[in-house]
């Protein structure tokens, strides 16, 4: 059940990041008013995205994470059904949590500071 919690937490994550990205993010028509350059402290705001850029972080990244949590929670859930001892289960479930949890340590470890959100 926990790690089915776990799961669901993840998809509740993806679902609001899909949530700002799709309904909350403005649609603008064209590359140039995707963002607002301020050279005086040289920065960039966000100010809308393409109908094509919002389908292709659809299809890029959303989508496939969807996807792995899908697969994920039905082969997690009878990979720990099929565990016979209770130690075996927590080992089993820290290990289908560090698989849920890689792609954060390599978004923390790979990403420079200032691109970070």
């Amino acid at each position: 059940a926990i790690w089915s919690f776990t799961v669901v937490a993840d998809v509740r994550k993806i679902l609001f990041l899909m949530e700002l990205m799709f309904f909350r993010t403005p649609l603008v028509d064209s590359y140039r008013d995707m963002l607002e350059r301020n050279d005086k402290d040289r920065t960039m705001r966000l100010m809308g995205l393409t109908r094509s850029v919002k389908w292709v972080l659809f299809f890029v990244m959303f989508l496939p994470r969807l996807a792995i949590d899908i697969v994920l929670i039905w082969l997690g859930c009878r990979w720990l059904v099929a565990t016979a001892s209770f130690g075996d289960v927590l080992l089993n479930a820290m290990a289908l949590e560090f698989l849920l949890l890689l792609k954060d340590l390599f978004y923390t470890a790979v990403v420079p500071h200032r691109d970070k959100l």
